[in-house]
């Protein structure tokens, strides 16, 4: 049976006397406290809160417009946290994952331009770097 999740109050942040509504553990400050601008800009990140199924989008890519393997390895940890959750808990899947994407954004691992057409060469710098991690099997005495 699905539970039903409450809608997020509007409430007054007194030391700044503005609008405030916490949604998924962030404060987003609305504009002064009942002014027509904050009941609007509630409203719209209410609307947008609901259309996503209780979560705020975040935006993936950087303002340059270009997806940097870090940012696309943080948008899928994200999705994770939101899709493996059992009983309002993380599964130990998230913890899996968070181990395994940890040598993604990496610096070691280079990933080829996409204006480069030869194809990459054999170099250590461009191996995975999960095997030579401490507590890898290969590294065990």
């Amino acid at each position: 049976m699905s539970q039903v999740v409450k809608q997020p109050a509007y409430r007054l942040h007194k030391a700044r006397n503005s609008a405030v509504v916490t949604l998924n553990g962030k404060n987003h400050y609305l504009g002064p406290w009942q002014s027509p601008e904050s009941h609007e800009k509630y409203a719209r990140l209410i609307a947008e809160w609901r259309r996503n199924n209780g979560v705020l989008p975040t935006p993936v890519c950087s303002p340059t417009g270009v997806l940097t393997v870090n940012e696309l390895v943080l948008a899928y940890f994200r999705y994770a946290q939101g899709r493996y959750v059992k009983y309002g808990e993380a599964t130990s899947e998230v913890a899996c994952i968070r181990h395994a994407l940890r040598h993604c954004g990496n610096s070691t691992v280079r990933v080829p331009s996409p204006s480069s057409a030869r194809r990459p060469s054999r170099t250590s710098a461009r191996r995975w770097p999960m095997p030579a991690a401490r507590g890898s099997r290969s590294t065990r005495t």
